[in-house]
């Protein structure tokens, strides 16, 4: 083999590897974008599910809220003490 043919067939045995390298480079780059796009999925979800829980504790907490309470607790207050019982209501 000429000193010529041994440098194209270097050439060639090293551009295969480049060709190797540069796809096993790819293909680890789509690995980590599929795992972040999952982690960022999980996140989205736990995000998801936890403004869920805020917006049913938050309109639960509007049924409950003070001026509910003593809106009424009038009434009752109102009838007890007609009945002349329990006077420390009025």
């Amino acid at each position: 083999m000429s000193h010529v043919e041994q440098e194209a067939d270097n050439s060639k045995s090293n551009s295969e590897e480049s060709d190797v390298v540069l796809k096993n480079r790819q293909m680890v780059r789509v690995q980590q974008m599929a795992t972040v796009e999952g982690i960022q999925q999980k996140h989205k979800d736990k995000d998801s599910a936890v403004s869920s829980k805020l917006q049913r504790y938050e309109s639960s907490r509007k049924h409950f809220s003070t001026n509910d309470w003593t809106t009424s607790c009038k009434p009752f207050n109102a009838i007890n003490a007609q009945d002349g019982k329990n006077q420390w209501l009025k």
